[in-house]
């Protein structure tokens, strides 16, 4: 499918007994496949709404800051994470990027400017040779998370519409494990996980009315 712009998918979904037939983007023609997978982040719930599911999701604030390096000195080759301060660092290349802190609720991803300001004192008190800290920059996201933490995973209401979201904070790490997990069962075979707490079915979520 050849687009130009982003696809909106605002128009939904084409549906014909319970399976799903079609995407209808707004400003794209329509797009058909076998198989569908909802992996859309914080925009999972909107999109799920528009054929009756509810998912619990809801937005975790997230917050990052990138550092240039100036210095090798203390900068620790792999991750590091202080536990006490709930704070995660990671060399990448010639930068230093730290992540921690969250906010509830929140749902724009403008940063915080005493969250980053927080963010950067405790980085330069944990490695205050490792570059100019007025330097560094700031960035917001929002987590897709659950109530209870794991990700929603596997089969929906529709046979051919999968559920794959709601990862939180641990996006990067569980992406490989629950793709394949989903591959596994859109082809049939069995999910090499009991998926007990993790599918749509298991959790107390009735169909919007």
């Amino acid at each position: 499918m050849a687009i130009n712009n982003r696809p909106s998918l605002d128009n939904g979904f084409q549906r014909k007994g319970d399976r799903i037939s079609a995407l209808q983007f707004a400003n794209a023609e329509d797009f058909t496949a076998d198989d569908y997978v909802l992996a859309t982040g914080n925009a999972s719930d909107r999109l799920a709404a528009q054929l009756g599911i509810r998912l619990p999701l809801y937005p975790l604030k997230g917050y990052s800051l990138t550092l240039p390096l100036t210095s090798n000195v203390g900068v620790p080759e792999t991750s590091v994470t202080d536990f006490d301060n709930k704070v995660v660092y990671a060399r990448l290349g010639q930068q230093f990027r730290v992540a921690a802190m969250v906010d509830i609720g929140i749902k724009n991803t403008h940063p915080d400017p005493e969250r980053i300001a927080a963010l950067c004192r405790l980085c330069e008190e944990a490695f205050p040779d490792a570059g100019d800290y007025h330097q560094a920059r700031g960035w917001a996201g929002l987590r897709p998370s659950t109530p209870q933490g794991p990700p929603i995973l596997g089969p929906s209401p529709f046979k051919n519409f999968w559920l794959n979201t709601g990862h939180g904070s641990l996006g990067f790490t569980l992406a490989s494990a629950c793709g394949q997990i989903v591959s596994d069962l859109i082809a049939g075979r069995p999910a090499p996980i009991h998926l007990e707490g993790l599918t749509l079915k298991g959790l107390d979520c009735p169909p919007r009315s």
